[in-house]
């Protein structure tokens, strides 16, 4: 009987030190005022992002697509897979790789290329959360590895559409003056790109804002 009288003390003591760790957490937290900025949304994301972007390289990895040292294609068109996914980080991490160990232009020219699409990706994501003179270096990062894409490949459509787009947003999003090289690169994506698809469409639409923010509402509504 003794025992079970202080089995019962010790358990009633517990609940108690419960009940007051409770009575505090609610007192404490009433007297905070609790909101949710776009820190909190941002680091919410961004730790959501980490374990989807490590899923997602390991799945394509694993894949029947994944990279292997005799053939770089198979490795960048699992980078272009993940772009298609949303997931631009992952993406960047496997065309990185790819690059270091192009063997010819064509090659090279691909990885850059997704190099370009996958940093223009994570500013679309981070600039929704940030909104930060910082994330402009992703843009730069995006200009420089396309530019250096169209260097091997001028012809190539979603090349020139990239690059078209990076120098809108570098002019919209931070004050720069680039619309007439937005425009230069956008026009050349219509061109090179079949009416219709997605790189035609959505270079037409970046051009037509590429003219408006220039002041051009002559060949914006052409």
């Amino acid at each position: 009987k003794s025992y079970q009288k202080i089995r019962s003390k010790m358990t009633t003591i517990r609940i108690m030190k419960l009940l007051l760790l409770l009575i505090v957490t609610i007192l404490s937290t009433s007297k905070a005022e609790v909101t949710t900025t776009e820190e909190d949304s941002y680091l919410n994301w961004f730790y959501t992002d980490v374990s989807r972007r490590v899923r997602a390289v390991w799945t394509a990895a694993t894949s029947t697509n994944a990279p292997s040292k005799r053939s770089n294609k198979n490795g960048s068109n699992a980078a272009f897979k993940l772009l298609q996914m949303g997931d631009p980080s992952g993406a960047l991490f496997l065309c990185e790789a790819e690059l270091l160990k192009t063997e010819t232009d064509e090659e090279t020219q691909t990885s850059l290329l997704c190099i370009g699409q996958a940093y223009l990706g994570l500013y679309s994501k981070l600039h929704r959360h940030t909104k930060t003179t910082s994330d402009e270096v992703y843009l730069g990062k995006a200009k420089s590895n396309l530019e250096e894409a169209m260097k091997l490949n001028p012809m190539h459509p979603l090349t020139r559409a990239g690059l078209g787009l990076s120098f809108l947003l570098l002019s919209k999003d931070f004050e720069r003056d680039y619309y007439q090289e937005a425009i230069l690169h956008l026009h050349a994506a219509t061109v090179l790109s079949s009416p219709g698809d997605v790189t035609y469409k959505s270079s037409l639409y970046n051009l037509a804002l590429a003219y408006l923010a220039s002041e051009d509402r002559y060949n914006a509504m052409d």
